[in-house]
């Protein structure tokens, strides 16, 4: 959630709902980040170490298909590269069931959404396949799993588009009418005067005139120069 709000409202505060649970509602709530008696849930470390991975970090890109030096089925992995003042940090999961993802490094260190950590070396314990080959490969589930390292860092440099954010709407403009400056034409036209006798021939004589030409001018009216 963090990662996806981020992407879209960089700079815009929300709310997390909710931070207790509430079993006396109908239905019960229990998609709080403490359990009601004020006992933190897994919840409640996996949001205090987003927060703190998140605090300064910006953008770099959102990637729906695979990042340079790694290697995955397309449409499989949802992926959002931020960087901070001196680092970065790829946090990544998979949207159709469990896949792996190849990473070109030898080392990467890897945090779980609790903010536990661990180095995974080419060819060392958490390298799935087990060979020296200058790839690590991970397994990964709908559990978000944060990558750190070397090859991170230069992946967050490397140039990438701008990241494209929905439109700003355009305010309606502001219509201020506009002065008359002094030597302008202006015609003043007056309303029809509704009890005079002739007004029923006025309008037809109007509706006739307008009949013949596209352009009428009221016959009662001023002209002030």
């Amino acid at each position: 959630v963090f990662a996806r709000v981020l992407a879209v409202l960089p700079d815009q505060p929300f709310i997390w709902y909710s931070l207790e649970d509430v079993p006396t509602k109908d239905p019960p709530e229990h998609f709080g980040l403490l359990e009601a008696n004020g006992r933190p849930k897994p919840a409640f470390a996996a949001f205090r170490f987003a927060v703190r991975r998140f605090r300064g970090a910006r953008l770099v890109r959102a990637y729906t298909m695979p990042p340079p030096n790694m290697q995955l089925a397309p449409q499989t992995v949802e992926a959002y590269l931020y960087r901070r003042a001196d680092d970065a940090f790829l946090i990544l999961w998979s949207v159709n069931g469990r896949t792996t993802v190849r990473v070109q490094a030898a080392a990467v260190m890897v945090w779980s959404p609790l903010g536990q950590e661990r180095e995974v070396r080419d060819g060392g314990p958490g390298d799935d396949d087990g060979a020296s080959d200058s790839h690590i490969t991970l397994t990964l589930g709908n559990t978000p799993m944060y990558l750190e390292g070397d090859v991170i860092r230069r992946l967050a440099q490397v140039p990438h588009p701008a990241v494209t954010r929905a439109p700003t709407p355009t305010p309606w403009p502001t219509l201020t009418p506009t002065p008359a400056t002094f030597g302008e034409r202006i015609t003043v036209y007056r309303p029809f005067p509704l009890n005079q006798p002739w007004f029923p021939l006025g309008l037809l004589v109007l509706a006739a005139a307008a009949a013949a030409v596209t352009t009428v001018a009221l016959w009662n009216n001023d002209e002030v120069e």
